[in-house]
């Protein structure tokens, strides 16, 4: 075999090898898909607030791929993919609500019945950074009215975020 030949057959090796580190790997991130399934459909109701005093009573909706807060769209923050990964029973997901009034990253997951969601507020200001951690911790509501990701888009986009009471939290 030629130098070049081994070379070709090194490449096609390092290739096959990634291919199975990512299939292996199934719990990273990179490996997760936009869901379109396992999560859609549910609504969990709960206590959205700041990080060790969640106090505020707030819904979590999970629709076509997509998810929300009711009291973030209301605020303007647009509903957002979300992607998830499966460990055991668990369901870890991910997504990014925008608005406005800056991101708020959600890292939950869901066992069982209940959902436990750690949220980062990031907000640029001028000559600082607004990170605030928040959390979420709620129930799946069976039989929830789960609106339309169109009718959550319309509500953030209608948002008043000055004059809504939950925006000023």
């Amino acid at each position: 075999m030629t130098l070049i030949g081994i070379h070709v057959d090194i490449r096609r090796a390092v290739r096959v090898l990634a291919l199975c580190a990512m299939c292996v790997g199934g719990t990273a991130w990179a490996q997760s898909e936009v869901a379109a399934g396992p999560l859609d459909g549910m609504v969990f109701v709960g206590k959205i607030g700041p990080k060790g005093d969640p106090n505020l009573e707030d819904e979590l909706h999970f629709q076509d791929g997509e998810f929300w807060s009711v009291n973030c769209i209301k605020c303007g923050f647009q509903p957002a993919n979300y992607w998830i990964r499966k460990v055991g029973s668990r369901i870890h997901f991910r997504g990014e609500l925008t608005g406005e009034r800056g991101s708020l990253a959600y890292q939950g997951e869901v066992i069982g019945d209940r959902v436990e969601v750690s949220i980062t507020w990031r907000k640029s200001r001028w000559y600082w950074q607004v990170n605030k951690e928040l959390e979420f911790a709620g129930v799946f509501k069976p039989k929830a009215a789960a609106f339309s990701v169109k009718h959550a888009i319309d509500t953030a986009n209608n948002a008043q975020p000055a004059i809504e009471p939950v925006c000023s939290r």
